[in-house]
């Protein structure tokens, strides 16, 4: 991974080196060339958990390109992890000054709105994300976690019924929908998505405590100890890694 984002950052060297003598649109389009191949580094570091080592990838990606929205909405999500939340905010104005289109940036903005408790403008930005994206499954997850906080279960199973009929394989979904449906004392319905959402993920550790809180209700308390002692040893393994 170093190796090549060495060999990146040589040849970007190269460029600009070049760029000096010459402001023709092609040494733009070949500094945006370069500048997607360090948001691709970033995002590797991403998914690797190496949050500091994205933000310098898509830092340098904003030094070659300085407009490209995707890179901006990247280190957004980069800085969220590392609870840089002012920093997230301000990448992801930008993202979208550059790029109003960015489905995406709006869903990730309105994150940071909810953690700064601002629900009008949560609500906003993942209904514009949804504008922009009708078949957007997270941004129904998310209007559907708006609803469920509002105490709106009805309407916040519906969203996550439509995340589920965009992406029907997100755990996830099924166990969000399971915990509306748990508020409504629906605990058969509950319960079948629960199983649904460990299905698909067997170590998905909240579906089987959800799952045993809802036995409970049930009285099923053998099947509900069962399960508890399923999330007890899943987190304690994610504990040992």
């Amino acid at each position: 991974m170093m190796k090549s984002i060495c060999s990146i950052f040589f040849c970007a060297l190269l460029f600009l080196g070049s760029c000096k003598k010459t402001t023709t649109s092609g040494s733009d389009d070949e500094n945006l060339i370069y500048s997607k191949q360090f948001t691709t580094s970033g995002d590797d570091n991403q998914a690797e958990g190496n949050f500091k080592s994205a933000i310098e990838n898509y830092s340098f990606a904003l030094s070659l390109s300085p407009n490209y929205a995707i890179a901006y909405c990247n280190r957004g999500k980069a800085k969220k992890e590392m609870k840089d939340f002012e920093g997230a905010l301000t990448d992801y104005n930008k993202a979208l000054e550059y790029d109003p289109n960015l489905f995406e940036a709006y869903l990730n903005r309105s994150v940071i709105k909810g953690l700064y408790h601002d629900t009008i403008g949560e609500e906003s930005d993942i209904r514009t994300s949804l504008q922009l994206n009708p078949n957007f499954a997270e941004g129904y997850n998310a209007l559907g976690a708006v609803y469920r906080k509002k105490g709106q279960f009805e309407l916040a199973i519906q969203m996550y019924t439509k995340a589920i009929s965009f992406q029907a394989n997100n755990p996830i979904y099924f166990n969000n929908r399971g915990m509306a449906k748990r508020k409504l004392m629906d605990y058969d319905g509950a319960l079948s998505d629960y199983s649904i959402a460990i299905e698909l993920d067997p170590k998905f550790s909240m579906a089987y405590y959800n799952r045993a809180m809802a036995k409970i209700k049930m009285g099923d308390l053998v099947s509900a100890e069962e399960d508890r002692a399923l999330y007890s040893e899943i987190e304690s393994m994610k504990k040992l890694q």
